[in-house]
């Protein structure tokens, strides 16, 4: 018995740094991998957010200078908005509302457009737009975790997040 104690006994030394490396990935490395790409992640849509705003400033400021209504201005505005797609299979997307909530333009649930969620059977989704709504006015905007549909599926609810940011100058939050 003895003998086979002195045979194994360098297991030891390679176990023991062994386990402790995988402790250590596990609670540090990983975790802190982990956070890297939310922070990653949140400065893209972030980044995305403000490029869907600067859309709208655009139409905005060809109101503002007279060469579009206020009619054609947000018509010109959500038709771009509604046909905007990202990521790896290019079904990402923006949408907008307003602060009543009613869905502005969303390119996978066209039949909420116009609606207000607040009543009917879209009263499901008023907590949700609500939840929009709020950062908007409280912050102006800012990042909201989530479930939604997934893309194009509206059996498919999937984890989401978004950073959701207010339009001022026509009520609006994309």
């Amino acid at each position: 018995m003895e003998g086979q104690w002195q045979q194994r006994k360098w297991l030891i030394p390679v176990v023991i740094p062994l386990i402790l490396f995988m402790l250590f990935n596990s609670f540090y490395s990983v975790p802190l991998l982990r956070r890297s790409i939310i922070q990653e992640k949140e400065g893209q849509i972030k980044d995305l957010a403000y490029m869907g705003v600067s859309i709208l400033n655009h139409f905005y400021s060809m109101e503002e200078a007279g060469q579009l209504s206020r009619r054609d201005a947000q018509m010109h505005a959500r038709s771009l908005v509604e046909d905007l797609r990202f990521g790896p299979e290019g079904k990402d997307y923006y949408w907008i509302n307003d602060f009543e909530p009613k869905i502005v333009v969303h390119p996978f649930r066209r039949d909420l457009e116009g609606i207000s969620l607040a009543t009917g059977q879209e009263g499901e989704y008023l907590q949700l737009f609500q939840s929009f709504v709020e950062i908007a006015e409280n912050q102006g905007e800012g990042y909201i975790e989530y479930e939604w549909q997934y893309y194009d599926d509206q059996e498919r609810l999937e984890p989401k997040m978004s950073y959701v940011k207010a339009f001022e100058p026509w009520g609006w939050i994309i």
